[in-house]
């Protein structure tokens, strides 16, 4: 049977998991060269749980498949381009995926070109993204940067990017799915308290769906959040992991033995994470409009309730990849998610 075969198959979310671990193996075993060292770039340095659920799966596979870790890890926001650049190592350069390819995120954006400009020649390789640009001049300037790089190649995780990427973009371009599948199934880590958990966007990328005036105005016990605050305090002391913190971190494995800054990022990514599996878990259906709420609840085996940001990334991820997993839904507006699911949910009381 073939890949698309497999995704045009209906399957329950553990079936549908692991065929897309599956997958991203595949895809990578032919993406990518053998190599002695490698460096993994732009490390998500904020609150955000997805970009934490996509870095666990990026290290988690090159840890199971590639048996490294990475030599070189840095974030945008703590590191320098020149230091970065100063301390590669020989091997190839990977970035971080995600969804900030584009002119969404200028910050993130602007970074990748000017480390393009600075490594011409060396190989680099940009994990799964989801590409996106408001300005089409912004475009261009991307794509002289990759044209005269010379060594780049990207992998993407819908058909919409993919074919934008091959239509303006002089390099190596395949699909792959969002590197978090990687972390296969998931057990939920605490039970549910209320009938909806609404996970709603409140950045950029936001339509402004207002789930929690919906709520308010049925019968169902339900909360409203986004996954953007943190404790700030706690996250500074994962970064700076103290030595009897290292030492007790058996759980860790080997990587209490690799460089201590990437230890501290494990450590700072899996809190974040934890944070949003409770979020997620707390409710007994999920609502959301963030393309990682929809991939954890999917790796949790949570029924949950899609609705689109504002340019179609989830849509387009979920038609290439989670379409006929069972118990996943799509809907337009908050009104008709609650509308289904209290009707599920009155359906599995009278069972």
């Amino acid at each position: 049977m073939t890949l698309n075969e497999n995704m045009s198959k209906t399957q329950t979310k553990h079936e549908r998991v692991t065929l897309l671990k599956r997958t991203i193996e595949k895809v990578l075993a032919d993406f990518i060269p053998k190599f002695d060292s490698f460096s993994l770039l732009d490390f998500p340095d904020h609150p955000n749980v997805g970009d934490s659920a996509i870095w666990l799966g990026e290290t988690k596979y090159f840890l199971e498949q590639h048996g490294k870790h990475p030599s070189l890890v840095t974030a945008i926001t703590r590191h320098s381009i020149d230091d970065t650049v100063r301390n590669l190592p020989d091997g190839p350069i990977f970035l971080h995926g995600g969804g900030n390819f584009g002119d969404v995120y200028p910050e993130h954006h602007a970074w990748r070109e000017e480390l393009l400009r600075r490594t011409k020649g060396h190989q680099v390789i940009q994990l799964p993204q989801s590409l996106y640009f408001k300005d089409m001049g912004r475009m261009a300037q991307t794509a002289r940067a990759i044209a005269e790089h010379g060594n780049f190649s990207m992998l993407v995780r819908d058909h919409k990017s993919l074919e934008f990427a091959k239509q303006h973009f002089d390099c190596r371009v395949e699909l792959c799915p969002d590197m978090a599948f990687i972390l296969g199934p998931i057990e939920r880590p605490v039970r549910e308290k209320v009938d909806i958990f609404c996970l709603m966007r409140t950045d950029d990328e936001k339509i402004g769906y207002d789930a929690a005036s919906t709520g308010s105005s049925g019968n169902l016990r339900y909360e409203s959040s986004d996954w953007l605050q943190e404790d700030a305090a706690k996250i500074e002391r994962l970064r700076h992991p103290d030595h009897l913190t290292r030492l007790k971190a058996a759980r860790w494995g080997a990587l209490r033995r690799s460089n201590y800054r990437n230890f501290g990022f494990h450590l700072m990514a899996t809190d974040r994470l934890d944070r949003g599996l409770a979020m997620l878990s707390s409710g007994r259906w999920v609502l959301t409009d963030r393309l990682h709420a929809h991939i954890l609840s999917t790796l949790l085996g949570l029924n949950h309730v899609v609705l689109d940001n504002s340019y179609g990334k989830l849509s387009s991820f979920i038609e290439a990849w989670t379409a006929n997993t069972e118990g996943v839904f799509t809907m337009k507006t908050p009104e008709d998610a609650f509308r289904f699911i209290s009707a599920e949910l009155n359906r599995d009381s009278r069972a």
